[in-house]
């Protein structure tokens, strides 16, 4: 028989939510409304666009003032869901771009490069590796570019645009053609016509991947050298942990790690936690903490692109004397926003990943012992 205790109604919100998802959606908003603030006041321009400023003034005129304190309460719980609901839309965002798209199909996932294990579907895929990882490198170059070239206006940087669009598309088209050449042209073909063509197709591959591989995604790889030599991004694991990692995973599950794929995460941390409530407590708090990250550096990642994006389209209204300030703050916000991704994967790889098999190897050594010594 169930006790009382377990069957009471519990708030599906907890501080974990409130660290996850309303202090980045809070953060957001607030980066926002500051900037739109700066730029309505100091300017002085009744036709500057500032709708989450405008929204806010609005609302808050009609409740902070009220002679009822309930309109000031309703209004401030009304803030809080904004800022949670926008906090899971940061969730959504950061976990597919940040954590689908950059890791898992540019970086690799870090039990990949922790365990030494090809995760299925990233076999003979180099070039699509490096395309995304290259493509990340760039794109965020042409929007550091695009934020120069408003505040700061020059010719070279227009040029420095069009080398970095035209660089991004040249490895979108490459890239299209590529796989329709590899993938897509064999099957349209028939036999006579492959063999004349399959040699063309050879070559073409063989130069698209070279320049995708060994070009595009060169200062990306640079970067990331460069930062795993100050930060520690992406540690291997030691010899000894990986040994007896393997011998542990091969034991309890009767298959290698390679076998097991990208089982490997799952069903290490499915035992974590069935194996010892405390050790599961402390990983899944480390698991919010790089969520949280991971959330906060698209929070500064959104607020950067609006910004950007306001003071473009508002350029002609903005005296060059006042757009100093407006260029700090977005400055700042995408300053934060790679200091914040930096965090998030040293978390996720470093703190979390290891955390997970490390445990593991100590609880299945813990549980090995403990059944000798009932045998004994």
């Amino acid at each position: 028989m169930t006790s009382l205790d377990e069957n009471k109604m519990k708030i599906p919100f907890g501080e974990m939510d409130f660290l996850a998802y309303v202090l980045p959606g809070g953060i957001m908003l607030l980066s926002i409304f500051v900037f739109e603030f700066w730029m309505f006041s100091r300017l002085g321009v009744e036709a500057v666009h500032v709708p989450v400023f405008i929204a806010f003034r609005e609302t808050a005129q009609f409740s902070v003032f009220a002679t009822n304190w309930i309109y000031s309460a309703l209004y401030i719980l009304c803030v809080l869901c904004v800022a949670y609901v926008s906090g899971q839309l940061l969730a959504v965002l950061s976990a597919f771009f940040f954590e689908r798209v950059l890791i898992g199909k540019g970086l690799g996932y870090p039990f990949e490069h922790l365990l030494n294990v090809v995760r299925p579907g990233r076999e003979h895929k180099e070039h699509s590796i490096a395309f995304y990882c290259g493509f990340f490198f760039w794109f965020n170059l042409y929007l550091l570019l695009r934020y120069v070239q408003t505040f700061w206006p020059s010719n070279w940087y227009r040029w420095a645009l069009f080398v970095s669009e035209a660089v991004i598309s040249l490895a979108i088209a490459s890239k299209l053609l590529r796989d329709f050449a590899v993938y897509k042209l064999p099957k349209k073909l028939n036999g006579t016509s492959l063999e004349k063509w399959q040699p063309r197709i050879d070559w073409f591959r063989t130069v698209v991947d070279t320049f995708l591989k060994h070009y595009f995604a060169l200062p990306f790889r640079g970067l990331v050298n460069l930062l795993s030599s100050y930060v520690r991004l992406r540690d291997p694991l030691e010899a000894r942990i990986l040994e007896q990692y393997t011998d542990a995973f091969a034991g309890i599950f009767d298959m290698s790690p390679g076998e097991a794929g990208s089982n490997n995460y799952w069903m290490s941390r499915f035992f974590t936690g069935h194996a010892n409530s405390r050790i599961d407590i402390e990983i899944n708090r480390w698991r919010w903490t790089y969520k949280f990250a991971r959330n906060i550096s698209m929070a500064f990642y959104i607020s950067f692109l609006y910004c950007l994006m306001s003071s473009q389209l508002q350029s002609k209204m903005i005296p060059e004397d006042k757009g100093y300030a407006l260029a700090v703050m977005t400055g700042a916000f995408l300053f934060m926003w790679l200091l914040a991704l930096v965090q998030y994967i040293y978390l996720y790889d470093n703190r979390y990943s290891q955390m997970v098999i490390r445990a593991f190897v100590f609880l299945s050594k813990s549980r090995k012992e403990g059944v000798s010594k009932k045998k004994r």
